[in-house]
């Protein structure tokens, strides 16, 4: 019997472990895990996976590295937007670009902010916290 009621039911559904992981099933049937319930992200309504988002920032030639953090703008709405590592020659229109022709339209970024680096924690897992206080790079 366990201690939490509440976080046991939290974490074991129907006599099975909920991990929290997001994914598919490729037609092989290969499970591809492509994030975490708990970083989804709100944006306008939609639930959206951050880790997507980044993995097509990151496709684009030049760019190093992404993240994507939700903002809300002036009405209170959360907005995506993108922390990248990349060349400078990378532009972000260039990028918003590549991104609306594979996306649905509130998956892509409407800010991109150039960075150094993305803040990660020990694990690697992308901090998304501290993603204001990022400086630009030199």
């Amino acid at each position: 019997m366990s201690a939490d009621p509440e976080a046991t039911q939290e974490f074991f559904r129907h006599g099975c472990f909920y991990s929290g992981d997001v994914g598919h099933l490729t037609e092989d049937g290969l499970l591809v895990i492509t994030g975490r319930e708990k970083t989804a992200l709100n944006i306008g309504g939609d639930i959206i996976s951050p880790e997507i988002v980044e993995e097509m920032l990151a496709s684009f030639p030049g760019v190093e590295d992404a993240g994507v953090v939700a903002v809300p703008n002036e009405l209170g709405i959360n907005e995506l937007h993108a922390l990248v590592v990349a060349k400078p020659t990378v532009m972000p229109q260039a990028l918003r670009n590549h991104c609306a022709a594979r996306l649905a339209p509130s998956c892509v970024p409407v800010h991109y902010k150039p960075v150094a680096a993305i803040p990660r924690g020990a694990q690697g897992k992308i901090e998304r916290q501290r993603w204001k206080n990022m400086p630009s790079p030199c």
